[in-house]
């Protein structure tokens, strides 16, 4: 007859492997559904990013539109000037030429500070997708969590020398 170690060692046997599955199960649907945060994170930074390059592109029509109208403001009023004097016409376009590059700089800066956030968001993006990557992974490869912790240092610096 079989002895009580024997009976003990497969009910042991038994309990893990049901332990593991319902572990494994409940950890790739954790994981599972931090992908698709992650994911509809990514789709509502790229729908802001299309929005801002059609903001962009309003601007740029606006712009060129703003600059017709400048256009023919400096054209009339070099016909008014040059009944007044040559000096009032040099100080208007002066001051025009300012205003449009005041404006032009100002739309610049916009510019440049949308796509740098859009790319601070898609870099944030990434980087919580590689820490779900190598999360993972460190769990299929039984690493230990200091090796995890200095990958995934290793990746950010890595992401910070491309910027």
């Amino acid at each position: 007859m079989i002895n009580e170690s024997f009976w003990i060692l497969v009910s042991f046997i038994i309990l893990v492997s049901l332990s593991y599955k319902l572990i494994k199960r409940n950890l790739v649907k954790y994981l599972d559904s931090k992908i698709g945060n992650i994911v509809l994170d990514i789709s509502e930074t790229n729908k802001l990013y299309e929005k801002v390059k059609q903001n962009l592109i309003q601007a740029k029509l606006s712009l060129d539109l703003g600059e017709k109208e400048m256009h023919e403001m400096n054209q009339r009023n070099i016909e008014e000037l040059e009944r007044s004097g040559k000096e009032k016409l040099e100080e208007l376009q002066d001051s025009l030429i300012k205003k449009q590059k005041d404006f032009e700089n100002e739309l610049l800066q916009i510019k440049e500070m949308t796509e740098t956030e859009i790319r601070y968001r898609i870099l944030d993006s990434a980087n919580i997708l590689a820490t779900e990557y190598l999360l993972r992974e460190a769990k299929s490869n039984n690493e230990e969590e200091s090796q995890v912790k200095k990958r995934y240092i290793e990746n950010i610096l890595q992401s910070l020398k491309i910027n």
